[in-house]
């Protein structure tokens, strides 16, 4: 395999993997990936969700983008105590569910995000409306979210590459890595932005009445992360 190959696969800690996103009262399960470049000292954590768009004819991807410039606080915690989330976060955790990883993250500001090229705001369909684009939404507009993950889900090596990814950004050794917009989209380009220029605030009462949630504070939950298996 070329060098070149070599080095950018090793630069992901993981793609599209299945994870449980939170948020104040809001959760659900997204794609997320870990950038991590150790020799560049670079990172970047994407949460994707897909969307049905006015104007285009297949499913859109938005990408929430968390860089390491806009992280104040950072921990990993991983509950092997036994403890448990609530069932209903719990039952979207795709592997083993007794051994849990919680990224925990506090940011200065929402992270932006990367949408298809189009007039903002961007005009869903009916059906991109549900508990997935609420959570979504949740995500996209916190300063305050927890990502979780089965403790299998990941090998022993990425489990370690996770941990020193957590350290570099709370010690703040760690920068984002560069994003080419014009190359993605399958190269017909996206744009980046805030959610409140995708979606604003009168838009999420039309978002609400597509919507059936089953509401919990995911903040009544941290009394599970109380152990903690590395402090950094």
């Amino acid at each position: 395999m070329p060098k070149g190959k070599r080095s950018a696969r090793a630069s992901w800690l993981f793609r599209d993997k299945p994870a449980v996103a939170s948020a104040n009262d809001t959760f659900g399960r997204f794609n997320i990936s870990i950038k991590y470049d150790e020799s560049k000292a670079e990172g970047s954590i994407v949460i994707q969700h897909a969307v049905h768009l006015q104007g285009f004819q297949s499913e859109q991807t938005l990408d929430l983008v968390l860089r390491p410039e806009s992280i104040v606080a950072c921990d990993l915690l991983l509950d092997n105590q036994n403890h448990r989330l609530p069932p209903e976060v719990l039952n979207l955790i795709p592997t083993n569910r007794t051994d849990i990883w919680s990224l925990s993250l506090t940011l200065h500001a929402p992270g932006n995000v990367i949408c298809p090229t189009a007039p903002l705001p961007l005009s869903f369909m009916s059906t991109s409306f549900g508990q997935q684009f609420a959570a979504f939404s949740g995500l996209c507009q916190t300063t305050k979210l927890q990502i979780y993950l089965g403790r299998d889900q990941l090998s022993a090596e990425h489990r370690l590459r996770l941990e020193n990814f957590a350290s570099a950004i709370a010690l703040r050794k760690l920068r984002a890595n560069p994003i080419d917009l014009r190359s993605l989209g399958g190269g017909g380009g996206k744009q980046e932005t805030t959610w409140y220029n995708i979606h604003p605030p009168h838009s999420e009462e039309q978002a609400d009445s597509g919507a059936t949630r089953k509401r919990r504070r995911v903040g009544e939950s941290s009394v599970y992360w109380r152990r903690r298996r590395k402090t950094f």
